[in-house]
């Protein structure tokens, strides 16, 4: 199922260049295009659509989507670029947006080989749900490119003489002795200060720079979320969105699984090819996970305990998977106010 629900916004950047020594002013030229339907949109923001040979084209594209939707971008064939070919390809994080939708961006850059008029074909992006048919597909539109030369097309030609013969060499004026003597006083100088400024360095005291730790984070995090009372202000979906992504990017930032950006479905698949949770932890992660995903997708019913217990045991994972040596004498969490 292809959707086409096409808003151009047309951008531009100006931007100082020049030419042969003689300074020119020009304008970058962008393109944005936005393409959306329902809660499903792709954006694009493509350029300069204007270069020379010796810059680069780059593409970015953004998807918005729930979190239960599986994000496709695409592979850019480098025979479908003409005479283009692709310098880098690489996309970023996921981030939970204040929509309650989830933000991906993918960025590739292109490089010209010849000067010319190429078009960019479009570009598809798949939305999908994990166990459901007929994904919805995205698509930008083509963009047209001007690759220009970086030779002078107007300069005449010129006459081609013989080969001039050697000239003489002129007096410099290092020859002169106290000229040569001056130079060798500033470098030795020079060399002085920058002795100096090296051992003054070397014995700086320079405070050391501490990252905060994975579960401080988190457990602040977890905090700050309770002190809203999103659930006393009837926000119950909003409250179960926030407090799993909090535990996701608790377990990307602490063990370096990709949490956010893989569907409950496919982060639980993985952690039977991983080690570093023990049973009753993944047992009550799968419940964790699960338990929101009613709310946040099934329109499940909860009630104010539900949640807290919910919070609870978002706290007592992080307590319980914490850094051996940052652990207490008792690894019980703090209980989690009465009322959130």
């Amino acid at each position: 199922m292809r959707l086409h629900n096409n808003l151009l916004l047309p951008v531009t950047a100006a931007f100082l260049a020049g030419c042969g020594g003689e300074p020119a002013s020009e304008v970058a030229k962008m393109e944005d295009q936005l393409h959306q339907t329902g809660q499903l949109s792709l954006a694009l923001q493509a350029g300069p659509t204007e270069l020379d040979i010796t810059q680069s084209l780059q593409l970015t594209l953004e998807t918005r989507a729930p979190e239960s939707f599986q994000i496709e971008f695409p592979a850019i064939e480098e025979s479908a670029l003409g005479d283009f070919t692709v310098e880098t390809e690489r996309s970023l994080p996921g981030e939970l947006g204040s929509d309650n939708r989830l933000r991906k961006q993918w960025v590739t850059t292109l490089a010209p080989f010849l000067p010319g008029e190429y078009k960019i074909p479009s570009l598809d992006v798949t939305f999908s749900v994990p166990g459901e048919p007929n994904p919805e597909t995205l698509s930008t539109d083509p963009i047209d490119v001007t690759v220009r030369s970086v030779l002078r097309t107007d300069a005449p030609p010129e006459d081609i003489h013989d080969i001039v013969g050697p000239l003489a060499m002129a007096q410099s004026w290092l020859d002169s002795a106290g000229v040569r003597i001056v130079l060798a006083f500033v470098v030795v100088a020079a060399v002085a200060a920058v002795a100096a400024i090296l051992f003054r360095r070397r014995n700086l005291q320079l405070p050391p720079v501490t990252l905060q730790p994975a579960h401080e984070k988190a457990l602040l995090a977890l905090d700050e979320l309770l002190a809203e009372h999103l659930l006393r202000k009837g926000q119950a979906k909003v409250f179960y969105q926030r407090v799993s992504a909090i535990l996701r990017l608790y377990i990307e930032d602490r063990f370096g699984l990709h949490a956010p950006e893989q569907t409950t479905e496919e982060f639980l698949s993985s952690l039977s090819f991983v080690h570093v949770f023990q049973a009753p932890q993944k047992e009550a992660l799968d419940a964790f996970l699960n338990h929101c995903d009613l709310v946040k997708f099934a329109e499940y019913e909860t009630t104010t305990d539900d949640a807290l217990r919910t919070a609870e045991s978002c706290r007592t994972f992080i307590y319980e998977t914490r850094p051996a040596e940052q652990l207490p004498e008792t690894t019980q969490p703090p209980p989690v106010p009465a009322v959130p």
